[in-house]
């Protein structure tokens, strides 16, 4: 199966609230962020969802703010 037709299968919903700017600069500072990648972080934070990435930083952001990570170790 491809990536593409996975992707179609998985329960997505679009998040239409803004995340809100304090909770991205808190988020960009307590793990020491840009604020590009607190905003890939804090809806995994607001709505506990796995967190997938192959940054080290924003993993290791992602197991200190006890976001449960997606591991793929094929990559």
């Amino acid at each position: 199966m491809e990536y593409g037709e996975t992707a179609l299968r998985l329960p997505i919903t679009i998040d239409r609230e803004p995340p809100d700017p304090n909770a991205l600069v808190h988020a960009a500072r307590e793990h020491g962020l840009t604020i590009f990648d607190a905003a890939y972080l804090e809806p995994a934070i607001r709505f506990s969802l796995p967190f997938a990435t192959l940054d080290p930083k924003l993993s290791s952001a992602a197991r200190n703010a006890g976001v449960r990570r997606v591991v793929d170790r094929g990559v």
